[in-house]
């Protein structure tokens, strides 16, 4: 999905992936954080929402990224179209970074 791009908070606007269309009712969604500058805590959010639907609503959270390494996080009951907000904390700093991978989710039927 992303390959290898790096995130600063700057003006702490949150990002998004593109959406994508859901592949299974349920998924386990996984972040490759590649490394930290600074000392940031970053919030990945799934969100979803139908078709026919104009706004997205909150799936699940990751829970909170202080560090390095693979976060994974499974959801189920998943609407047609999905996205990934990344948000910083609103007291990192504007330099703050995460350089990170997400990975296509491993979808499930159930």
């Amino acid at each position: 999905m992303i390959v290898d791009t790096t995130l600063l908070k700057l003006g702490g606007t949150p990002y998004y992936t593109p959406p994508f269309p859901r592949q299974g009712l349920a998924a386990t969604f996984v972040v490759d954080v590649v490394e930290l500058t600074g000392s940031p805590t970053v919030t990945v959010d799934v969100e979803h929402r139908n078709r026919d639907e104009t706004s997205f609503a909150s799936l699940g959270t990751f829970s909170s990224i202080t560090t390095d390494g693979l976060k994974t996080a499974s959801f189920s009951a998943i609407k047609e179209i999905v996205r990934l907000k990344i948000t910083f904390a609103a007291g990192d700093a504007w330099s703050d970074a995460i350089r990170l991978i997400v990975q296509d989710p491993s979808w499930r039927p159930y």
